[in-house]
């Protein structure tokens, strides 16, 4: 295995050439790159069709095709009929099928989304003061760690710091130790 070329001078003298590292190329790039080779191979592969061609019909395989690939004209015609047949029962159950969920259907929404919670009932379910809920709400991001059997057991915000800890206390759980809440100034 040869060691990836390294740009001798220049601003980029510590990283590996773009070649070497196809991840660093935007996804457009790649797109194109991949789908320029896979031309070059289908345009490579249409040129030795002659000779495959060739040594195919040398082998025999012309007979072979004649004689159990392609069977008489009836027995296509007949196959391509079944075929056409199959295609249009099932266009038809298909349709039949569509249009009956339409009049049956359509026009109506009958989901029903349950009410939104209260903050007051949701602070109080995972054992937090409401102001912290808020504050928990306007982080944009945090991670809740979890115990086995599914408590929250820790808040992280922004820059791992601890905006909760501790077991939350649920009223219909025995958890023995309330979420100990804590500003993520203190940690």
């Amino acid at each position: 295995m040869t060691k990836p070329t390294l740009p001798r001078t220049g601003p980029g003298r510590d990283t590996q050439v773009i070649f070497d590292r196809p991840e660093l190329q935007a996804r457009r790039h790649r797109l194109v790159y991949s789908t320029l080779t896979l031309i070059a191979w289908v345009i490579w592969m249409y040129l030795w069709l002659p000779v495959v061609t060739l040594v195919a019909w040398y082998l025999g395989v012309r007979v072979f095709v004649r004689e159990i690939v392609i069977p008489d004209p009836q027995t296509i015609l007949a196959v391509v009929l079944a075929y056409l047949l199959v295609v249009l029962v099932f266009a038809v159950v298909l349709v039949g099928w569509s249009q009956y969920n339409l009049r049956r259907f359509g026009g109506k929404d009958r989901r029903r989304f349950p009410a939104p919670l209260a903050d007051a009932e949701l602070a109080d379910w995972f054992g937090i003061p409401p102001e912290r809920l808020a504050q928990m709400r306007g982080l944009g991001r945090m991670r809740i760690e979890h115990d086995e059997e599914g408590a929250p057991i820790a808040v992280r915000g922004p820059g791992n710091s601890a905006v909760a800890e501790g077991k939350a206390q649920k009223k219909n759980t025995d958890s023995p130790a309330p979420l100990r809440v804590s500003s993520p100034a203190t940690g």
